[in-house]
């Protein structure tokens, strides 16, 4: 019984409380020119964020109701940034994937979607992402260190980056070569 209310608890200061605390900074949020995202050090974070939401998604599939034959994994298509506000030491990025130009949002317009996350924040004193939030505007962050949402460079990850190294987009390709994970001349298995 103790055990279960320490959960419910637990519950309540990982996944309530930070969406509360959010909440109640958002007034203060800016949108970020180009230039204060470059002075601050954003374009870097915002390449690891990429890079870490394609990890996420890797092998994750779907299709187009249109076309529900055709079947496309998020690693395929394009990750876009929308917008970047800041608050205090909070960076949050919105971002969404396309395929072919179309953005990948709606139920309506994909078949077996999962929820997408739209926006990560990003803690620039922690240096680390404290958040993400779904298309329906869920907040959540895991500290499992088998998640991909904790870590997202896990064992499969790797290995899916590895066999399917000319499939994935190209800057999802070009970042992991950087980070040593294919090399220059890469082979896809």
């Amino acid at each position: 019984m103790a055990t279960n209310i320490i959960h419910r608890i637990n519950l309540i200061m990982y996944t309530i409380f930070p969406f509360i605390l959010f909440c109640c900074n958002y007034s203060n949020k800016k949108v970020i020119t180009c230039s204060e995202i470059e002075q601050i050090g954003s374009d870097t974070i915002l390449n690891n964020v990429k890079f870490d939401l394609y990890c996420i998604y890797s092998g994750i599939k779907f299709s187009f109701k249109k076309d529900s034959l055709k079947v496309i994994d998020y690693s395929e298509c394009d990750l876009k940034l929308n917008k970047t506000l800041s608050s205090d030491s909070i960076l949050e990025y919105s971002l969404h994937f396309y395929y072919r130009g179309m953005p990948i949002l709606s139920d309506d317009l994909v078949k077996n979607g999962n929820r997408i996350i739209g926006k990560i924040l990003y803690n620039t004193r922690k240096h680390k992402i404290v958040e993400y939030i779904s298309d329906w505007n869920v907040g959540f962050y895991e500290e499992n260190p088998t998640s991909r949402y904790f870590m997202p460079l896990q064992p499969d990850v790797i290995a899916f980056i590895k066999k399917n190294a000319k499939n994935i987009n190209a800057w999802f390709r070009e970042e992991a070569k950087r980070r040593g994970i294919l090399t220059e001349n890469f082979q896809s298995r």
